[in-house]
């Protein structure tokens, strides 16, 4: 017969500690038992947690005298079924969007603020002498939304008119001209004489 690890054993150990039958395994199991002391004491320890066990089950785990659990979970349950309100960050239940609507007036109180203080830094004369002091160049010319227009000459012939300016010497284009000079021309060539299709004029022949 084959030797049975401590894993094989093990596995068999929960039945026999709840005093299931192992069959013919017992035979292998209890002189296992015998040889190793690891086996022995997970045996132990299953059989407490069996004790334990045993004896929550037979106390009751809740007194007589308790108040009920279904009021505290009925208003629980209407609790969570509450329809919550639909926000720019989400869905959020209303008792908590008190905070939302003071940081909206907070925001709205400060936007009227910076108005009026814009407002009166426009009509204020102090702002106007300081601008006018460190900025002399009006601004009204450059602030303007016209289109730049295009500037059209008195004369429009003269961009016409194609000026012949010398072209500037230098030693090169000297010594260039003095190694080849300019070519001596052909004569033109005769103008090429058309050939007709008509017959040649007869030949004379004499004797």
């Amino acid at each position: 017969m084959p030797i049975k690890t401590c894993a094989w054993v093990r596995a068999r150990l929960p039945l026999l500690a709840g005093g299931e039958s192992l069959g013919l395994d017992r035979w292998v199991v209890e002189p296992h038992l015998v040889r190793c002391a690891d086996c022995r004491r997970r045996l132990e320890a299953l059989r407490a947690a069996q004790h334990a066990l045993a004896a929550a089950s037979a106390e009751d785990p809740v007194p007589a005298d308790s108040p009920p659990l279904w009021p505290d979970l009925a208003r629980r349950l209407r609790q969570a079924r509450r329809p919550r309100v639909r926000t720019a960050w989400g869905f959020e239940r209303p008792r908590e969007r008190a905070w939302a609507w003071s940081l909206a007036g907070l925001a709205a109180g400060l936007l009227v603020a910076a108005s009026l203080i814009g407002l009166g830094a426009r009509h204020d004369r102090r702002i106007k002498d300081i601008v006018d002091e460190y900025v002399p160049l009006p601004l009204s010319p450059l602030l303007t939304d016209d289109r730049p227009r295009l500037l059209k000459p008195e004369d429009p012939a003269q961009f016409e008119r194609r000026r012949s300016r010398p072209r500037p010497t230098s030693p090169y284009r000297e010594s260039h001209a003095a190694a080849h000079p300019d070519p001596i021309p052909l004569p033109p060539s005769p103008p090429a004489v058309p050939i007709g299709h008509d017959d040649p004029p007869p030949v004379e022949l004499t004797q």
